[in-house]
């Protein structure tokens, strides 16, 4: 399948890495294609050029999520892709992986409900740290559903995700609109939810804090992290396992 990356510019080259991950580990990859409005020319990837959001519209988390969610239906309805892996660039894929990963039912990280994100709001205020556009946009997302009478649950997982461009238009009219998070908008209406196992296995390591302990990273299929979580041991672990 074609793997679809949203990026802009950042400041150190996750991006470069990230490729050459996939192209060492995803044994069934047809093209990368990068969705930006800056081509990163990176050898070997396909560019499909779609406006960069402002400094001002990225305050706004429905904006920026809906912006995300534009990119990609954009670039898959252009390019006539039917079903395709979307993933951010600050993934990494560590073990050999094919298509069959993919299609079969699969495990998700972070489940929760309502309550307990509302909780976690809560905690993260008191404490005066915050919290992230995506944390917000869930909550819209989950009280979407739950206003609809639609089971629902915490999809979210932060790693590579297996979409089609049927689940994504759906999503987009089910929500009127495109500020819904993506994986918990399109699994919760997804036929495939059905079939979901909740936290089975190593599947991500997600690396949020420098101080994060990288010692069982080799247990896990993919590796994410965040800006907070780009320390310079992470940096040099990135770059010796994909360097070339």
């Amino acid at each position: 399948m074609n793997i679809l990356i949203p990026w802009k510019p950042s400041k150190w080259q996750e991006i470069v890495f990230c490729i050459r991950s996939i192209r060492r580990n995803y044994q069934d990859l047809a093209e990368i294609i990068i969705i930006s409005e800056s081509n990163p020319e990176i050898p070997d990837t396909l560019h499909f050029p779609y406006p960069d959001i402002t400094a001002a519209e990225a305050s706004d988390y429905r904006l920026r999520e809906q912006h995300i969610n534009q990119k990609i239906i954009s670039c898959a309805a252009q390019s006539g892709l039917k079903e395709f892996i979307v993933q951010g660039d600050d993934q990494y894929w560590l073990k050999p992986i094919n298509d069959d990963f993919f299609r079969q039912p699969q495990p998700w990280l972070n489940h929760a409900t309502i309550e307990q994100i509302n909780n976690r709001k809560t905690q993260l205020l008191k404490v005066k740290q915050g919290y992230w556009h995506w944390e917000h946009c869930l909550i819209d997302t989950l009280l979407c559903l739950e206003k609809n009478n639609q089971p629902y649950i915490n999809y979210t997982a932060h790693m590579p995700i297996h979409l089609s461009i049927e689940e994504l238009e759906t999503a987009r009219d089910f929500f009127g609109g495109w500020s819904f998070q993506l994986e918990s908008g399109v699994y919760n209406l997804s036929q495939r939810k059905t079939g979901l196992q909740i936290e089975t296995g190593k599947l991500r390591k997600g690396v949020y804090d420098k101080e994060t302990d990288l010692s069982d990273i080799d247990e896990y299929l993919f590796l994410s992290h965040d800006d907070k979580g780009l320390s310079h041991h992470l940096k040099d672990f990135i770059i010796s396992r994909f360097y070339v």
